[in-house]
Formats: C-alpha cells, structure tokens, sequence
C-alpha cells in the first residue's frame, strides 16, 4: 500500500535534500538501553547487543531467569533505539516519512493469535529461556532491517 508517488517522484524528492543533515552519522549512534534485575545492556538501531553488565545478583537468578531478563531487557531497549530512529527521521526526512517508517515497523498482531513457539519435535535447543507472561517476542520490536 503506497501514498500514489512514482519512484522517479522519490528519487526527486530525496535528491532535492541537503546533502548532509547528518543523519546516517547520527543513527548509527542511535542506543537503546534498558536496566533491571542487576542487568543493564544497549542495543543499537539494528537490535544487536553493544554491550552488557550482569551483576552478582543477575547471576543468581540462575541461568532460566537471567536469559528472560535479558531478552525482556533487550527487547524493551530495542523499542527504545526504534523510538529514536523514528525521531531522528522525522527531523532528517520529515514528519510523513517517519510516520511511514512507523507505520510499516509495527508488529502485526494478530488478535488471539498466540506468539510463535519452538516445537518440542523440532532439532532446535530444548531450552527456552523466555517467560512468556513478562516478555514480548523481541523481533518483534526490532526493525525490520535489523531482522
């Protein structure tokens, strides 16, 4: 679903931008962070882990509950550095580009439809580390490029 404009409109539109707002500079810098339960950690624009503090106390949560906090955490910082990816588009590309962006970025969900689950007869990793009942599915907040 398009706004109507051809390619050779966009095209137009982007050549007709500064050339430098420095806004590639500035959303590679873009962080996302998120603290709890003797963790903190940062994810860039694309959702990778840049970096991670586990404390004493993080460690004796046990391993089942330290990697649910961390892929909650890591899921709550990833909304965080999309949010500001978001606001630095719109000042570097304008309102209706950004509310594109977001519009496209929002998870699809599906009333009653449950999250995607591993099977148990599947080859993958018997161990699941997630509390489903505190954590959203964390791709599911990550931009689309960074999947």
């Amino acid at each position: 679903m398009g706004d109507g404009r051809s390619v050779k409109t966009l095209i137009a539109i982007a050549e007709s931008l500064p050339a430098n707002r420095g806004l590639a500079a500035g959303m590679a810098e873009i962080r996302g962070t998120a603290t709890g339960e003797g963790i903190s950690l940062s994810v860039d624009l694309n959702g990778l882990l840049t970096e991670l503090t586990v404390s004493e106390q993080a460690i004796a949560l046990g391993p089942q509950r330290l990697a649910a906090e961390i892929t909650r955490l890591s899921a709550e910082a990833c909304a965080e550095s999309t949010r500001r990816g978001l606001v630095a588009l719109e000042w570097g590309c304008g309102r209706g580009v950004a509310a594109a962006i977001g519009e496209r970025l929002a998870p699809a969900e599906q009333p009653g439809t449950p999250a995607r689950t591993r099977g148990r007869d599947s080859d993958e990793d018997d161990e699941d580390f997630t509390d489903s009942s505190r954590t959203t599915p964390w791709a599911s907040n990550r931009p689309a490029w960074g999947r």
